[in-house]
């Protein structure tokens, strides 16, 4: 299966992703801000990140930029996951080169296909 790092400062949240995904035969870290997610990147790889927008410290559409700016993590797929939901704030996270976009709240079977689907998608990067 995936290596898999979940990033959200909602804990309620985080532990529901990575529960869910673990249960489902994912190996998962987390992390709960973009901070603490460049650094669990540094050290390990990773198949899929899974990251909520809105966190103090270090957004996640913050660290998607610094993300995207680096080589090595170019086949690394990303999934943002929040309660935004304007269209704008759609098409910048998009912009920087993310793999899907779900709103909270969703229901854990739509989570669970939308991982699916982009795990057996290729990346498209440079």
């Amino acid at each position: 299966m995936a290596r898999i790092l979940v990033i959200d400062d909602d804990a309620h949240i985080r532990v529901l992703i990575a529960d869910l995904l673990g249960l489902h035969g994912h190996e998962i870290d987390v992390a709960d801000d973009g901070v603490e997610a460049i650094n669990h990147l540094k050290k390990n790889n990773y198949d899929l990140m899974i990251i909520d927008r809105n966190m103090p410290n270090l957004s996640g559409i913050d660290a998607v930029a610094i993300i995207r700016t680096n080589r090595k993590f170019k086949d690394l797929k990303i999934l943002m996951v929040t309660a935004d939901q304007f269209p704008n704030d759609i098409v910048k996270a998009f912009e920087l080169d993310i793999d899907g976009y779900m709103v909270k709240p969703f229901d854990v079977e739509s989570l669970l296909v939308k991982v699916e689907k982009i795990l057996k998608k290729q990346r498209s990067g440079d």
